[in-house]
């Protein structure tokens, strides 16, 4: 939902899918979708992938340091934003705000506050 928030409000332009993935289960860590289907699915889109392996019982500190390390290739680029599709945990946003401003990033939102009591996807 946020990738196609972000493709319709046409804002910015999207360079790569980024995510984290449980090496041990092979898995996205926040969601557990298996690796298989996540580049099947980001192949489908057309969009690099960049995954960031972290182990199954990662510390802040490691997944920090791995996402900084992944970050940093895109800062050499010319690229200072990273859009993430959270929508209710203030405490994970400022997480991934400050995070992002110690690396001078900053963060998008696209779906923030979105209602999910609707069944299927409505972009107003």
């Amino acid at each position: 939902m946020a990738l196609y928030e972000l493709r319709r409000a046409g804002s910015y332009e999207v360079s790569a899918l980024l995510t984290t993935v449980t090496r041990d289960y092979g898995r996205i860590s926040m969601h557990g979708v298996r690796q298989s289907l996540l580049v099947e699915q980001t192949t489908s889109l057309g969009y690099p992938l960049e995954q960031v392996f972290i182990s199954k019982n990662a510390s802040n500190g490691e997944y920090e340091a791995k996402m900084q390390e992944a970050l940093e290739k895109y800062l050499e680029a010319g690229i200072f934003t990273v859009a993430f599709g959270d929508i209710f945990l203030e405490d994970l946003r400022k997480y991934r705000e400050d995070n992002l401003s110690k690396l001078g990033m900053k963060a998008v939102f696209p779906i923030w506050k979105r209602n999910t009591k609707n069944r299927g996807y409505n972009s107003k």
